[in-house]
């Protein structure tokens, strides 16, 4: 999987980030593009100024979860660069996270 960080214009003309985790960049934009529809301002045409792959996420580990047991942040690391970093939206879960306690 790898993880995409999108630097894009919500509300303001004030730039915003956000990073996902997923098996491609196209699917990640998706992804962020559904959220930003369904979420509070509504938007259907998001301008996403820059995009790019932070990473190919290797080994993950549930930093935080929701009072259900679901998990709600993610860390990750690239076991070939030793890159690493934390998520908060995802397309799927990896296979090795557990989603209960």
């Amino acid at each position: 999987m790898i993880v995409a960080t999108f630097r894009f214009y919500e509300r303001n003309n004030t730039p915003e980030t956000e990073t996902i985790l997923a098996n491609t960049i196209e699917e990640a934009e998706d992804y962020l593009r559904v959220l930003k529809r369904n979420g509070i301002y509504k938007i259907d045409n998001l301008n996403i100024e820059h995009s790019f792959v932070v990473g190919n996420a290797t080994n993950f580990k549930v930093f935080s979860r929701d009072e259900n047991g679901y998990p709600t942040v993610l860390d990750w690391r690239d076991k070939d660069s030793d890159d690493s970093g934390r998520v908060r939206y995802w397309t799927e879960l990896p296979a090795r996270i557990k989603t209960t306690r």
